[in-house]
């Protein structure tokens, strides 16, 4: 018995004789065979008026290296050492080289992360991919910052906006003859973030290589609700990579390489955990001591509206015990709640004044105000003495931030006063728990000019000076 597995193997099966002689199996592509004498050659060589395939008892073998779309004539004799069967005869072609392949990709509603692993055999126009495609949305590429596109280009990865959630199919909203296969040439990419996609078939990141090596920079990130690191890139889905410029080599659809996540977390760092009112969650971490942050760089921010949480470094690990570091959110629906674990951190908005929370490790607070689009976090240390910080930008137009530190519970203003002394503004004033804050200041209808601003309590009075240049 004889029958292709695809186009270039097929499957050859015999059954001994009764004593158990062995079979010699010889193959050509004429079907003309001369009946056989004296001892077989080895594997591979001319004989009987074809080539021997297998001489032993062992049923299947696996003809390999063949012509896709050729016809194979196969004979196979008994051989008792001495002599050979009439021998039994059997053929097969085997399959043609494949030209499309079959797909299904889950696209949820609103922005997705999609790429083309192929080409349509129609045209390769966003509405021809996609037909679901929010009709006042643009589709974007990106190019050191995000591009509209119109047409698509496999191994480029784009975000799309669609309307209601849909898994689009071959037989389906793509024809049933399949998409188009191309090449699996190197992917190129520029130096800093590259938005690619995958070919085919499902590419182990742990097996992706470079040229010039080494210049992969990050983990592969995909996006479902938030950024994750991806050990898979999957065909017709979007991945975010920074690289240095040159290519980089998918790994063949046959490794079966053993996942490797870059950048992972230890599992005793803080845990600041958001989630918003739609159940959309994100956790940003703590960690001090030997940790190379920039390991743990997210990819640029998605488009407007879309659910995105990280520190203000754009990173989603930092050191808490080194000060303040500000959290931006985007795309989130209030109310919020932010719990922590394996940590104790102190909470704020951007005034202090607003959110000025104090939380331990298991404690959950619930952020109502939805004009609050940015936190302030930091390990709960205590500042140990009154501080007031040099106002930045210095000089400024129109707008600058003034930091200042409370070392205990207490009532203080933070006036602002011309150089003949006089108050100009009251910048702040209220009773401040502990802990550090900052305070912007709109300057939009003064003057030129030098001005002192100046903290002051019943315990304390500190001042700077500030630029105002228009």
């Amino acid at each position: 018995m004889v029958f292709p597995i695809n186009s270039t193997e097929i499957y050859v099966a015999f059954n001994p004789n009764m004593v158990n002689n062995n079979v010699v199996v010889i193959w050509n592509n004429t079907g003309l065979f001369t009946l056989p004498s004296g001892v077989p050659p080895t594997v591979g060589q001319p004989f009987a008026g074809g080539i021997l395939l297998y001489n032993g008892i062992t049923s299947p073998q696996i003809h390999t290296g063949l012509t896709p779309a050729t016809n194979y004539y196969y004979k196979a004799y008994s051989f008792d050492g001495f002599n050979y069967s009439s021998g039994v005869s059997a053929d097969t072609t085997t399959l043609g080289t494949p030209t499309t392949f079959q797909l299904s990709v889950s696209i949820n509603s609103g922005w997705n992360m999609v790429s083309i692993p192929g080409l349509h055999p129609v045209n390769q126009n966003v509405t021809t991919w996609w037909s679901g495609k929010d009709p006042a949305s643009g589709v974007f590429g990106y190019s050191g910052g995000y591009l509209p596109v119109t047409a698509t280009t496999p191994t480029q990865g784009y975000w799309m906006k669609h309307v209601g959630a849909n898994t689009y199919n071959t037989g389906g909203e793509w024809p049933a003859s399949g998409i188009l296969l191309v090449p699996h040439d190197p992917i190129s990419v520029n130096a800093g973030w590259n938005l690619i996609g995958g070919y085919d078939y499902n590419a182990s990141t742990s097996g992706i290589t470079s040229n010039p090596p080494g210049i992969i920079n990050s983990p592969f990130y995909g996006y479902n609700g938030g950024y994750y690191i991806a050990d898979t890139l999957k065909p017709g889905y979007g991945y975010w990579v920074n690289t240095g410029s040159g290519q980089i080599i998918l790994p063949s659809p046959t490794f079966k390489g053993i996942s490797k996540i870059a950048g992972k977390i230890n599992n005793n760092w803080g845990k600041i955990i958001i989630t918003d009112n739609s159940g959309k969650s994100y956790t940003l971490y703590s960690a001090n001591g030997a940790v190379n942050f920039n390991d743990y760089e997210l990819p640029p921010a998605p488009p407007e509206g879309m659910f995105d949480v990280r520190y203000g470094s754009g990173r989603y690990v930092e050191d808490l015990s080194s000060g303040n570091q500000s959290v931006d959110m985007q795309g989130v629906v209030f109310p919020i709640r932010v719990r922590v674990e394996n940590i104790g951190i102190r909470l704020q908005d951007v005034s202090g004044i607003g959110l000025n929370e104090r939380l331990k490790s298991g404690d959950e607070v619930v952020v109502s105000n939805s004009s609050i689009n940015k936190l302030m976090v930091s390990g709960d240390n205590i500042p140990e003495a009154y501080s007031l910080e040099q106002n930045y930008p210095n000089p400024f137009n129109p707008s600058t931030q003034i930091k200042f530190s409370v070392s205990k519970q207490t009532q203080l203003k933070l006036n602002l006063y011309n150089v003949l002394g006089e108050l100009v503004q009251t910048i702040a004033d209220g009773v401040y728990e502990p802990g550090y804050y900052a305070v912007t200041f709109d300057a939009v209808d003064l003057v030129s000019g030098i001005y002192v601003y100046r903290l002051e309590s019943a315990e304390i009075v500190q001042s700077k000076k500030m630029v105002l240049v228009r």
